[in-house]
C-alpha cells in the first residue's frame, strides 16, 4: 500500500523535486529493480489471464486473442472471461471468483508504480517516493498531500502476491483441460494447487506510519 509522505515525513519542508519519465535520479538501483519487477510481473499475470481465456473459450486461438486484447481494461476482461466460463463446473468457477477477488488490488498497485511520478524524497533509500498527478499541478503548492512513499519490502510482497495470481491462472486452466477430459483425479489436485496459490496471495496491509519510521530510525 502507497503511504502518505507527510505522515511519514511530517517534518520534511524541503521543496520536492520530481522528475521526468524516467526519475531515475531520485531512485535507488534496488528500487528501480523491484518497480521494473512489479510491472513485468503483472504482465504476466495478463499473460496468464488471456491463456484461461483462450482455454476456455475455445476456437482458433488467433481471433479469440484478438478479442481479448480488444477489451480496453481489466474489468472488460475479467468480464470477458466470466461470460466465457459458464459451462465451468461449480469448483472451477468458485476458484477463478477467488483469484479475481485479489486481482483489482494487484492491479492497482501495478498501475501507480507505473504512471506515478517519482521525486526526490529523503526515504529513498528505503523506498521510492510518486507522485500521483491527478492531485495537484505540483507537490511544493498541494502541501505533498499528492506524495506517496512505497517501500521496497511492499514492492517485494506485491511482486511475489502476483506470481501466486500467475501460477493459480495456470492451474486452473490445466484444471479445465483435465476436467474435458473427464480426468476427475488431476482435475482436483490442479483445484488443490490452485487454492493454495491463492491463500498465497498476501495482500500488504497500511502498515503504521510509526512502525515504518523506527525502521528508518525515526529520523524524518
Amino acid at each position: 500500500m502507497p503511504h502518505p509522505f507527510k505522515t511519514l515525513a511530517p517534518n520534511y519542508n524541503e521543496a520536492v523535486q520530481f522528475g521526468n519519465s524516467s526519475g531515475l535520479n531520485f531512485i535507488t538501483p534496488k528500487s528501480a529493480i523491484h518497480a521494473y519487477v512489479v510491472i513485468s510481473t503483472w504482465a504476466q499475470v495478463e499473460y496468464s489471464q488471456l491463456r484461461f481465456f483462450v482455454e476456455v473459450e475455445g476456437g482458433p486461438q488467433e481471433e479469440t486473442a484478438q478479442r481479448y486484447f480488444a477489451a480496453s481494461s481489466q474489468r472488460e476482461k475479467s468480464k470477458l472471461i466470466s461470460a466465457s466460463t459458464t459451462k465451468l463446473s461449480a469448483p472451477i468457477l468458485g476458484h477463478l471468483d477467488g483469484i479475481d477477488s485479489k486481482i483489482p488490488r494487484l492491479e492497482r498497485f501495478r498501475n501507480k508504480i507505473a504512471h506515478w511520478q517519482p521525486c526526490s524524497s529523503p526515504l529513498k533509500p528505503h523506498g521510492i517516493s510518486l507522485r500521483n498527478p491527478k492531485l495537484g499541478k505540483s507537490p511544493s503548492k498541494d502541501g505533498l498531500r499528492s506524495v506517496f512513499f512505497f517501500p521496497d519490502d511492499e514492492m517485494e510482497e506485491y511482486i511475489l502476491s502476483m506470481r501466486h495470481a500467475e501460477s493459480a491462472y495456470f492451474a486452473l486452466c490445466l484444471s479445465v483441460q483435465y476436467e474435458t477430459e473427464n480426468d476427475t483425479e488431476k482435475t482436483e489436485q490442479m483445484l488443490e494447487m490452485c487454492q493454495t496459490y491463492i491463500s498465497a496471495i498476501d495482500l500488504p496491509r497500511q502498515t503504521n506510519p510509526a512502525k515504518i519510521m523506527t525502521g528508518f530510525g525515526g529520523i524524518y
